[in-house]
């Protein structure tokens, strides 16, 4: 009780309880204006529900990565996501792929309810920043380089030839 009435007193005086603002979170055009800032070419595709999703392209040697990024329905995630193409038929490649998420997460491997195997990363939608944002481009990048062998073939269209 004496807390609540020490509180009470406080407001009455006028003394400021301080205040915790949540950061924004990135709308669509955000995203885009952010990517763009980044330095790359975006292409982008309106969705049925009013988003979009927005591809660019990073070419580390020996490859071209088009990622996609996109923000959750929840608006609370930005995803960046890769196609690689088919899962592979080996199942020791598959066993070598989750071993792989390991060392690459948070971003990981997964199979989608299509059959196509993706490398992706979710951001927190909360406060993002372009340096961050350019941080988190660089760990896909990586991810999908460094783990080449077990999800693709030389010949796959993510290689350079």
């Amino acid at each position: 009780m004496q807390k609540i009435s020490l509180l009470a007193g406080l407001v009455a005086l006028g003394v400021a309880v301080p205040f915790v603002q949540t950061p924004s979170e990135l709308d669509h055009e955000g995203l885009k204006k952010m990517i763009t800032g980044l330095g790359y070419e975006v292409k982008e595709e309106k969705l049925e529900d009013g988003g979009a999703t927005f591809e660019f392209v990073e070419k580390p040697e020996d490859f071209t990565i088009p990622i996609l990024a996109e923000i959750s329905a929840s608006k609370r995630y930005i995803w960046l996501t890769v196609f690689l193409g088919d899962p592979p038929k080996d199942v020791a490649k598959h066993t070598n792929l989750l071993k792989h998420n390991a060392e690459t997460q948070p971003a990981f491997f997964f199979i989608t309810k299509s059959n196509k195997l993706k490398f992706g990363l979710a951001i927190d939608n909360r406060g993002l920043t372009s340096e961050h944002l350019k941080r988190v481009i660089g760990l896909v990048v990586e991810g999908v380089t460094s783990t080449g062998a077990d999800w693709g073939s030389s010949t796959s269209p993510l290689r350079n030839r």
